[in-house]
């Protein structure tokens, strides 16, 4: 069952906090309802916290019952993981006791890998999956800038540099393909979100680990078996290689339904939140 938080300030809204406690087995998730109707399931990346989702989630609390959480490991939900089954048995949990329902489950970026291996392991407890630009299979698909990327993160994570890590990794990831970056045009507040949770990255980014957040255990060929409606929403302007894995997972599982959104780059929940409210609302046609 879950249970309040106490009473306070929320530091995000500057409301009474609404966030609640979910203990589930070797760790205790901190989440967020908001709205009434048909469930829906936000599901934040390999960086970051619940907060990214905000304008998403009051945008869908209009129609839906919406669901926010941070991951074990991020944010205020403790003992880390970089095991993407671990996660999709913590998020059959939120759908399980909060939720109570198969909910629309959106996943972003790594979130989008938990999202992936719940429909793999779990699909009957998936109405629909929004999945914002997954990296499945990066190392694979961009094996050279992937290597650049580790090494690079590596270097700060092992000289105790965890917040200069995560820096690099949102150069890496919110890079835009015109030129430019997503990450230059956010505020202090919200680099805060990601700066802030960089223990939680240096834990799941684990590329070299089999169930990590590029799913490298799960094949586009059986993706392509599974029957769970996909909604793939890809930013025009996201850097290369979102676009070499959306061709590369699209043209193996072709019953995804793109959503292309004009100037976006990785950075959509945050700066394009009515382009995911909407996918998600023309996900199973409400």
């Amino acid at each position: 069952m879950t249970r309040p938080t106490p009473a306070g300030q929320d530091s995000d809204t500057g409301r009474p906090s609404d966030l609640q406690v979910l203990a589930v087995e070797g760790s205790e998730l901190t989440h967020r309802v908001r709205g009434d109707g048909p469930p829906v399931l936000l599901i934040h990346g390999a960086f970051g916290v619940l907060e990214v989702w905000g304008d998403v989630q009051d945008s869908l609390a209009t129609t839906h019952r919406v669901i926010s959480y941070d991951r074990r490991g991020h944010g205020r939900s403790p003992n880390g993981t970089s095991d993407m089954r671990v996660h999709a048995r913590d998020a059959v949990e939120l759908i399980e006791q909060v939720a109570g329902e198969p909910p629309i489950v959106v996943g972003w970026s790594g979130g989008a890998g938990v999202a992936m291996e719940l429909i793999r392991t779990r699909p009957e407890q998936v109405r629909a999956a929004v999945l914002i630009e997954p990296p499945f299979h990066l190392p694979r698909h961009q094996p050279l800038p992937s290597l650049r990327l580790l090494l690079a993160f590596k270097r700060d994570a092992m000289r105790g540099r965890r917040r200069e890590a995560a820096e690099t990794m949102a150069e890496f990831a919110f890079a835009r393909r015109g030129g430019g970056n997503g990450w230059d045009e956010l505020d202090e507040r919200q680099r805060a979100w990601f700066l802030d949770d960089a223990e939680g990255l240096c834990t799941e980014f684990r590329m070299r680990e089999w169930f990590n957040t590029s799913a490298d255990h799960i094949s586009a060929k059986e993706i392509s078996r599974w029957s769970v409606p996909m909604t793939y929403l890809l930013g025009e302007d996201s850097a290369p290689w979102v676009h070499a894995i959306h061709g590369a997972l699209t043209g193996s599982a072709r019953q995804f339904h793109t959503v292309r959104v004009p100037g976006a780059c990785h950075l959509m929940p945050l700066q394009q939140p009515a382009a995911v409210a909407e996918a998600v609302r023309s996900a199973v046609g409400v």
